[in-house]
């Protein structure tokens, strides 16, 4: 009885032994894919915005940015008369002479300069 119950311990033991092993690969599995995919830091996806230069047409998901962000842009629109396209180029302006900033200081920065340009402060 003593000789079964050794054999059947060792079994479990083993078993064990490989099921850590199985575990361990595929942690490594999914490391390296995971590793092997570009990381953004968060300034990218803070500037991140359907407003890019070179790509107008893509809009980000409107859950992606902040709701002062939309606040801003509802804002700005109101200031223009909802022209989206003058709206894009004076992000784009912006977005170009100061690439390290957020999507939320650069439609200030537009909301800013119109309304100084226009006189409104």
């Amino acid at each position: 009885m003593l000789v079964s119950a050794t054999h059947v311990l060792t079994f479990l033991l083993g078993l064990l032994a490989i099921g850590l092993v199985v575990c361990i690969l595929v942690g490594i599995y999914f490391y390296r894919i995971v590793k092997k995919q570009p990381r953004r830091s968060s300034k990218q996806f803070q500037q991140r915005s359907r407003f890019q230069k070179n790509q107008p047409q893509q809009q980000s998901p409107n859950w992606f940015r902040s709701s002062k962000a939309k606040h801003l842009e509802r804002e700005l629109l109101s200031l223009l008369g909802g022209d989206q396209n003058t709206l894009q180029r004076l992000l784009s302006y912006s977005q170009e002479h100061n690439r390290d900033k957020s999507i939320e200081w650069h439609l200030e920065k537009v909301k800013y300069d119109l309304e100084r340009d226009r006189g409104a402060r």
